[in-house]
């Protein structure tokens, strides 16, 4: 009852946390003055004063015509139906200071959604390296000339029958065309960068950063031990030296910022992994952030068993795949337990989960 009442006042909105298990309250007139300075960058985002969804539609429709008449292997569905221009929103960001909003444009209404969709999966495997998690601040067009040269002008790439004009136009409309709306009823659209929504980003982030590490290892030789997950790297150098050359390397050919965070005696976390060498060889253990509340999904909401069992299957697998030793793994489902509990978790239910598993 009380969050139907909180949901119906007009003076706040109700909005989720940006990778926290929380919503948050804050007030509309705070909430909009946020969401108008994310697209005040003009280097980004154009104002536009129509809707271009049925002109979008009906240009994809005719790239759409053009591919399949040459091409029986790759073929795009024509676009039927109403679409709408896509829908900026902002999560907020507990874990920075001033409440600074995430945004996302949700693009699933949008001419763009499922063509860019197909085109994720057709790319996929063309990549220079598979990664998986997306930057944001990656070149458009820079990152669209890597992919139409992997593509068609790498002889160790097998050609797509997409034609190579085609391609190129697709993957334009489906980025700098893509149109959406902000929360006062402004248009936009987005001629750089790509934003959390986007079909494409996961791809987009996997070549650039593919196509810089090439260029970049062909002036410096790798390292000993060098392991990356999309601009976060891994190495093992006993010379400072080698760190700060490889960073201005990597940020003289990306144009990306890379910050320097090194081991303390011995011990240093990478994403959610913490590495200790001892003896000369590393030990793994999983990594909780000091910040990190122990929140997840509450056992007691309502919403499918099988949500809950994938939620206990994600924390007890950490403990797996994470570990290097049954001790430490072991302690990590002690653990892990104990958070579930906390959270609502029925005891029965996490050991049924972790003993039909593991």
């Amino acid at each position: 009852m009380a969050a139907k009442q909180l949901k119906k006042d007009p003076n706040i909105t109700i909005r989720k946390a940006d990778k926290a298990a929380a919503y948050v309250l804050m007030n509309i007139s705070e909430y909009l003055d946020k969401m108008d300075i994310i697209p005040s960058d003009e280097t980004k985002f154009k104002e536009i004063s129509k809707d271009p969804t049925e002109s979008l539609k009906k240009k994809l429709n005719n790239l759409i015509t053009i591919n399949n008449a040459v091409n029986i292997s790759i073929e795009f569905n024509k676009l039927t139906g109403d679409y709408s221009m896509g829908y900026c929103y902002g999560n907020i960001k507990l874990r920075k200071p001033g409440n600074k909003l995430r945004p996302i444009i949700s693009q699933i209404l949008t001419p763009t959604y499922g063509i860019a969709k197909q085109l994720c999966t057709i790319h996929t495997s063309l990549q220079p390296i598979a990664y998986i998690q997306p930057l944001t601040s990656i070149t458009i067009q820079r990152t669209i000339n890597y992919i139409i040269d992997r593509v068609y002008h790498n002889t160790n790439t097998p050609k797509l029958p997409i034609p190579e004009s085609t391609l190129l136009s697709l993957l334009q409309c489906c980025t700098t065309e893509a149109p959406f709306i902000c929360p006062r009823g402004v248009k936009y659209q987005q001629i750089d960068g790509v934003a959390v929504g986007s079909p494409l980003r996961v791809l987009f982030a996997n070549f650039f950063m593919g196509y810089i590490e090439e260029e970049v290892f062909s002036k410096f030789e790798k390292l000993e031990i060098h392991c990356r997950y999309v601009d976060d790297i891994f190495i093992k150098t006993t010379r400072n030296e080698d760190i700060i050359l490889l960073k201005n390397y990597l940020q003289d050919t990306s144009g990306l910022t890379f910050t320097i965070e090194y081991s303390v005696e011995g011990s240093m976390p990478f994403l959610d992994i913490l590495v200790k060498q001892q003896q000369g060889k590393f030990n793994t253990d999983t990594y909780v952030k000091p910040t990190n509340t122990g929140q997840c999904m509450n056992g007691r909401s309502e919403c499918p068993q099988r949500y809950k069992n994938s939620t206990i299957s994600a924390y007890i697998r950490r403990a797996f795949t994470h570990c290097s030793t049954w001790t430490k793994a072991h302690t990590e489902i002690v653990r892990s337990t104990q958070v579930l509990l906390k959270n609502g978790f029925d005891k029965k239910d996490i050991d049924t989960v972790t003993k039909k598993n593991y």
